[in-house]
C-alpha cells in the first residue's frame, strides 16, 4: 500500500468512465526563464475512486462550503473567467450553488 499524502494542487482534472474515476491534482510550474517560457505542470497525485464514491464526495464537500458560507455569512467567489476555462455558465453556476 502507498503512502498517504498531503500536498498543495492548484490544478485538477477529473476523468469518469462507466468503471470509475481519476482526479489528477497537478500544481502549476514555475519558469526560471526571463523568456516567459511556460514550465510544465508537476503531477502531485492521483486519486482513483467508484463513480459512486465519486458522486457522493461532490454531495458532501458541497454541503461542506455551503456550510462554511453560512456560518461565516459570506460567499466563495469564483471569477468569470475561471467558469469560462471550464465553460460553465455563471446561471448554471449560480443554480448549482442555490439547490
Amino acid at each position: 500500500m502507498r503512502e498517504p499524502f498531503d500536498v498543495y494542487s492548484d490544478q485538477s482534472y477529473v476523468q469518469v468512465s462507466p468503471y470509475g474515476a481519476a482526479i489528477l491534482l497537478k500544481l502549476t510550474g514555475i519558469s526560471t526563464s526571463e523568456l516567459g517560457d511556460r514550465a510544465p505542470s508537476i503531477e502531485v497525485g492521483t486519486v482513483r475512486l467508484s463513480v459512486e464514491h465519486l458522486k457522493t464526495l461532490v454531495f458532501a464537500i458541497k454541503r461542506q462550503v455551503k456550510e462554511l458560507e453560512d456560518r461565516m455569512n459570506m460567499r466563495v467567489m469564483v471569477p468569470n473567467a475561471v467558469l469560462e476555462k471550464l465553460k460553465i455558465a455563471r446561471e448554471d453556476w449560480e443554480d448549482f450553488w442555490r439547490r
